[in-house]
């Protein structure tokens, strides 16, 4: 290494050879070969090459990559491997408990003749609406309240906007998912189907990878399904310090 780093340009095949680092590594684990190679290999290398050069009597910085890593447009100091999966999940479960709920509510009133009896007594399908809105509101804007309690605390995901829009949007989009619940119901009559749906919204809504890796003409699918742009919208709530008014917001209702 010593022979090489003065001239590196007149160095003959062996000298390269024998200076050149070899790694040998499980990559089996993703994301930690990611992190061992991209970080602290190439750290450690800087490190050493810049250590290398002082020794020599050298400009320390001729060794190093050519980026000058500057303060980024959005800060992501508390960003860790946990933190990208747990804002989906997050979302995802603020939504499907509601969906699944209301939807075997529904389908449980049907199945026993509730539905029909208090039909018969005189209460009126808008009536049976209002009365599930209020009480699934209540639930909702309950669960919004403890999810945002661990979030924060628990997952150590500070919320780096406003938390009056951070849970505006979880309520709106757990409402949400009311409405779909109660619209599967009218459709589907059972519960394992419905209980199905989890499944494709979990693939296609970049809850567990970026919906950028999904190929550009699925997307024109997957930026439909009901989690994909609210989930967009509150990373960058989270991460980004945007707000409603940004281009990037989105709440689908």
């Amino acid at each position: 290494m010593r022979a090489r780093l003065p001239d590196p340009f007149s160095v003959d095949e062996q000298v390269l050879n024998d200076s050149t680092i070899r790694e040998y590594a499980d990559h089996s684990d993703t994301i930690t070969s990611v992190y061992v190679r991209y970080l602290y290999f190439i750290d450690g290398l800087m490190t050493f090459m810049r250590k290398i050069g002082t020794e020599e009597g050298l400009n320390p910085k001729t060794f190093t990559l050519p980026i000058d890593w500057t303060q980024p447009i959005f800060n992501g100091s508390f960003y860790t491997s946990h933190t990208y999966p747990s804002t989906g999940i997050l979302l995802m479960i603020i939504y499907l408990f509601p969906m699944i709920f209301s939807a075997f509510l529904i389908l449980n009133d049907l199945r026993n003749k509730s539905l029909e009896r208090s039909y018969v007594a005189g209460v009126k399908p808008f009536e049976v609406f209002i009365v599930i809105m209020i009480i699934m509101t209540a639930l909702i804007s309950l669960q919004v309240v403890v999810s945002m309690i661990v979030m924060y605390n628990l997952f150590d995901i500070p919320i780096d906007s406003s938390i009056l829009q951070v849970f505006i949007l979880l309520l709106l989009h757990g409402i949400e998912g009311v409405g779909t619940g109660l619209f599967f119901s009218l459709l589907l009559k059972d519960e394992i189907v419905i209980v199905g749906i989890v499944l494709p919204l979990l693939i296609c809504s970049g809850v567990i990878w970026p919906s950028e890796a999904i190929p550009l003409f699925f997307r024109i699918f997957t930026d439909w399904t009901p989690i994909t742009l609210p989930l967009e919208s509150l990373r960058s709530l989270l991460f980004r310090r945007l707000t409603i008014e940004s281009t990037r917001f989105h709440i689908k209702i």
